[in-house]
């Protein structure tokens, strides 16, 4: 055995004579790299002692870089490696796949749309996203998905996203969410190392021209109100909520009775109720508290489906000679006209459980005062005996 040392380093390189089928051969011992010994066979000491002095320079200039690095970039160059090798790849892998601008980390095997989508559910799921948000989700990605279900996600191009949109003509408020619904799943795609990146950034999204919102006038909350006490008294409760007090129609299904202080005059949200998971109490006028007593009273439940409260907006659409049922119009008429009443953007905010600036943006209708005295003068009719 016969070992040269390095002058600069220190370290040890090992020669050794000996038979390689047959002939004799030197053996030059590389140490272990990547986990394995590594050794090489040339025929002359001559040629050993250069490969075995080249490597030893190698692993000096190797130790220099290393030593040369921040430890936050070691750090990092460890972290990076690890995960890469979780992945049966190599960093050269990885560069190479960057270079030649893939989609898809190469060896990696490809996943379908439709492993995608369970993929993000799951992890939806995992994030404690309501139900009612995963299931939505689930719904559309799985449309977006229809007849190209084994189709691998690094497949799908800025132009795939663009032709489905093209083809649905979504509006482009729509358009919006739609596209966060995608690039969620393909976010989620990117982090679990399928995609090197998610064709949804380079997506130009739309932009938006905020109408104004529908609220109905103080005559149609009238007959709105008694149609419902008449002939649907047992959805009073929610009607009421919705129509005086802005509460969200799902977080009204989550209420009983017990929320309801009548002394204080309020209505307490838990954050498990609430649509944005933060605790509430909406504090009602005397409008909303007369007819929230008068729903307390008859004992309506509030705890009513989406498909259970279709047939009272389908008789009010009749009886005030509508078209069609208007988009959350009636959180949209009490913001409205809470807002002319209090001139406090902040306030109302609060109880309607949002921020201020979707509510002057998507919930506010311009009232006059007069309009909004009309409203908030919209009480139950006694009935004499």
């Amino acid at each position: 055995m016969v070992d040269l040392r390095h002058f600069a380093t220190g370290s040890i390189m090992r020669m050794k004579r000996t038979k390689v089928r047959g002939v004799w051969k030197w053996c030059v011992y590389l140490g272990k790299i990547g986990g394995k010994r590594r050794r090489k066979y040339v025929a002359s000491f001559r040629a050993a002692k250069r490969i075995a002095l080249d490597a030893e320079a190698q692993r000096r200039t190797a130790g220099d870089v290393w030593v040369g690095l921040s430890d936050a970039d070691r750090l990092e160059v460890v972290t990076v490696l690890a995960q890469v090798r979780e992945r049966g790849l190599t960093l050269t892998d990885v560069w190479q796949g960057f270079l030649a601008g893939s989609s898809r980390p190469p060896q990696v095997a490809p996943l379908t749309l439709r492993e995608a989508i369970e993929l993000v559910l799951k992890a939806k799921t995992a994030e404690n996203c309501r139900p009612r948000y995963v299931k939505a989700m689930g719904k559309y990605l799985r449309a977006f998905a229809r007849g190209r279900e084994e189709m691998a996600v690094g497949d799908v191009t800025l132009a795939t996203i663009q032709d489905w949109f093209a083809a649905r003509q979504e509006t482009p408020k729509r358009v919006v969410g739609s596209i966060g619904v995608l690039s969620s799943m393909f976010s989620t795609c990117v982090d679990n190392g399928f995609l090197q990146a998610n064709p949804c950034h380079k997506f130009k999204r739309p932009r938006i021209d905020y109408g104004r919102p529908v609220v109905f006038l103080p005559e149609q909350v009238r007959k709105a109100v008694d149609h419902v006490h008449q002939f649907f008294p047992l959805h009073l409760g929610w009607f009421a909520l919705a129509t005086f007090a802005g509460v969200r129609p799902e977080e009204i299904a989550k209420l009983d009775w017990s929320a309801f202080d009548e002394a204080a005059g309020t209505v307490t949200i838990d954050a498990e109720q609430s649509k944005v998971r933060a605790r509430r109490i909406v504090h009602l006028e005397p409008a909303a508290l007369a007819w929230v007593r008068e729903a307390r009273r008859i004992a309506a439940p509030l705890d009513w489906s989406e498909r259970q409260k279709a047939p009272v907006r389908k008789a009010l659409v009749a009886v005030l000679g509508l078209n069609e049922w208007p988009q959350d119009v009636l959180r949209h008429t009490a913001a409205s006209h809470w807002l002319a009443l209090r001139r406090d953007a902040a306030a109302v905010a609060l109880e309607l459980g949002t921020s201020v600036e979707i509510l002057m943006r998507h919930y506010r209708e311009l009232v006059p005062d007069a309009q909004a005295a009309a409203f908030w003068a919209v009480l139950p009719v006694l009935k004499l005996p």
